[in-house]
């Protein structure tokens, strides 16, 4: 790839789009988990927008945050990578990956540890029923030779 060729591709972003697409095997929007479970699992979908999009790895991240607008604390409760390091054999993605424009490529995780609990005791939410939080998942594809990582979110609606 040429000079000119890499200024386009690092003034045209990172060139991936990624997806939630399951939550506990739900429709992301309007998904639950019960807050005294420990693992959570969630499926992605990244698609390259551009060709020749390598992938570097994939994190996994599960947060609280206070909401209020005077204090906007937030707590990473989990987090999985899946990467060269983590490479599962017979896994469908082997890292890093390269996508041509239009190709997707999917993948989930399964995130053991997730104490929700106490995460909200050390942000200071008494309960679930607080209004003042927001509990989520985050995906982040690291795309290589880009500054700018496809990050996406979902809320997810904690119940008892």
């Amino acid at each position: 790839m040429g000079l000119l060729d890499k200024l386009k591709h690092f003034a045209g972003g990172h060139g991936v789009k990624s997806q939630i697409t399951r939550i506990e095997n739900q429709d992301p929007e309007g998904a639950t988990f019960p807050v005294g479970d420990s693992v959570m699992k969630f499926n992605v979908l990244v698609t390259a927008e551009k060709d020749e999009v390598t992938i570097l790895k994939h994190d996994y991240e599960v947060w609280i945050e206070r909401t209020k607008e005077e204090d906007g604390r937030c707590e990473l409760i989990a987090r999985d990578t899946h990467d060269k390091e983590t490479d599962i054999i017979g896994a469908d993605i082997k890292w890093p990956y390269v996508l041509a424009a239009g190709e997707t490529a999917e993948d989930g995780c399964c995130i053991g540890d997730v104490d929700v609990k106490q995460a909200m005791k050390k942000l200071d939410i008494e309960s679930i029923e607080d209004a003042e939080y927001r509990f989520y998942v985050r995906f982040i594809a690291d795309v290589k030779g880009s500054p700018l990582d496809s990050t996406v979110e979902a809320s997810i609606k904690l119940v008892p």
